[in-house]
């Protein structure tokens, strides 16, 4: 099995958990009746569980609707919000928490905020949800030093992939490497930075990703961001044997799973069809990114990887 010459641009995806999830504070400061208090209390509850009771969840989300501090107090606010994301509701999440972004926003409020966006944007693409995500993170790094918060903050920004976000990324990627450089998220940033991710190309024998650091990083991340599985999953798919390549092919459907609008993965698993000479579904995937974004500034990337498996397609007849 060749190894395709090709040009592949990475790009930089998130999905729901893969980030460095900022916990919303229900806590308001004000003075809520008992039934309030007890609410918040359960909502804190479900927040803490790895898979949240949907039941409950529509349950205290009736609750909190129908209490006559639902509005008025910032945390019942909050606690609604919450529970519309963990339903699947990100529209209605966003909606309920708008009046909380404005000109007295908390830290709690750009924390959960971060959690709204950070969800739309991998249903959407839309960079600009993107785009907002990192500065509400960028915030919430501004009120608590957290690391994390600044982690979030590069990500998202990179992750809208047009020009003002990956230039943002690039200021928020030195500020992590030169503030948290010892930590597991200053270590990959550093990494993927030197490589230059997401823009980097694929020179023939060239190392552009350290794969043995990268493996140590993995096994320090309970639940890998997705920029670290995408830079795995480029080196597994160009790897020399069948078996490194379906590993990198069933790292690319995990993250299609949980961001099925991951233009990055979608390049990646055409790549993967390519490598295994399935013609019809590598030029489907390819043709759905031209003609879907035929203004990104990838396009001439995924028409040249095309007219490749165009010429090979032939080349097996």
């Amino acid at each position: 099995m060749s190894k395709p010459t090709i040009l592949v641009i990475l790009a930089l995806v998130i999905v729901v958990g893969g980030g460095a999830l900022l916990y919303a504070n229900f806590s308001s400061g004000q003075d809520l009746d008992e039934q309030a208090q007890a609410l918040l209390t359960q909502v804190t509850t479900e927040q803490a569980k790895q898979t949240p009771d949907a039941a409950v969840c529509r349950r205290l989300l009736a609750e909190i609707r129908a209490h006559p501090q639902r509005k008025a107090d910032p945390g019942m606010v909050r606690g609604e919000a919450w529970l519309h994301l963990a339903l699947g509701s990100t529209q209605d999440a966003l909606r309920t928490l708008e009046p909380n972004l404005q000109l007295d926003a908390t830290p709690a409020d750009h924390a959960l905020g971060v959690q709204i966006l950070r969800r739309r944007h991998a249903e959407s693409g839309a960079a600009d949800q993107a785009f907002r995500a990192s500065v509400f993170a960028q915030e919430h790094y501004a009120a608590t030093g957290a690391a994390e918060s600044l982690f979030d903050a590069w990500q998202m920004a990179v992750r809208g992939e047009d020009r003002e976000g990956l230039q943002r990324g690039e200021q928020l990627a030195k500020d992590l490497v030169q503030g948290h450089g010892a930590t597991t998220l200053g270590r990959l940033v550093a990494i993927l930075d030197a490589s230059g991710y997401p823009d980097m190309q694929e020179d023939e024998g060239d190392e552009v990703l350290d794969e043995e650091q990268l493996r140590v990083l993995e096994s320090e991340f309970e639940d890998p961001p997705a920029e670290l599985d995408l830079a795995l999953a480029w080196i597994e798919i160009s790897g020399a044997t069948p078996q490194s390549i379906s590993a990198g092919e069933r790292r690319l459907d995990l993250v299609l799973s949980r961001f099925p609008s991951s233009l990055t993965a979608k390049l990646l698993r055409a790549v993967v069809d390519h490598r295994f000479r399935r013609f019809p579904e590598a030029k489907e995937r390819l043709n759905w990114l031209i003609d879907q974004h035929p203004e990104h500034r990838r396009s001439v990337v995924w028409k040249k990887m095309l007219e490749r498996v165009e010429a090979d397609s032939i080349k097996k007849l």
